[in-house]
């Protein structure tokens, strides 16, 4: 069966814990809502969909790539309201870009399958807008359309400004996909 997966890179602690801040600052939060619902703030390097039977060896791959990844410093720059979401902007940077290009290369293959609705994680019912953000994906993000980001919520952040933060990462997970492309943790 096909489902919706991501590849992420995924913030340290610290600044898991601001983005948790952020999102409960959005009164009209509904399916975004990282404590209640499991959700793990990241920067997606790579969405689509995957049979399920590939899993192990994605994972496999993916700890491989780890072994011999430096850390990545990526630096929050603010906040960008959009018409779905609302999300951290992340600085451009060579070596992310970098990671995501050698992801999408190795990787691209086995994320090209057409997610449907069922293959979503819905919280409480996952859309069709869904659906297409993964779907298109590949050909609509990816490489010199890379817009790395840290989606917050689906509503308006309240938190004020958001001061530049700058973190280092090297860790890479793949997970299930939520309702508005969010990173399913607990799945």
């Amino acid at each position: 069966m096909i489902k919706a997966y991501d590849i992420a890179l995924i913030p340290p602690k610290d600044i898991v814990e601001k983005c948790y801040e952020i999102n409960e600052t959005i009164k009209e939060r509904k399916n975004i809502d990282f404590r209640r619902h499991g959700q793990l703030p990241h920067i997606t390097l790579l969405m689509g969909g995957v049979e399920e039977m590939e899993v192990n060896r994605i994972e496999s791959e993916l700890k491989d790539l780890i072994e011999n990844l430096e850390p990545i410093e990526i630096t929050i720059t603010g906040i960008e309201i959009g018409k779905f979401a609302s999300g951290l902007v992340v600085a451009d940077d060579p070596k992310l870009n970098e990671l995501h290009a050698e992801i999408f290369r190795q990787f691209k293959d086995r994320f090209d399958n057409e997610v449907e609705i069922n293959g979503i994680i819905g919280l409480p019912d996952a859309t069709q807008i869904t659906a297409d953000i993964i779907n298109n994906y590949r050909t609509k993000s990816v490489l010199e359309n890379f817009d790395p980001h840290i989606t917050i919520g689906d509503g308006t952040p309240q938190a004020g400004d958001i001061p530049r933060m700058t973190f280092t990462s090297k860790d890479l997970r793949l997970a299930k996909m939520g309702n508005y492309c969010t990173f399913m943790a607990k799945y």
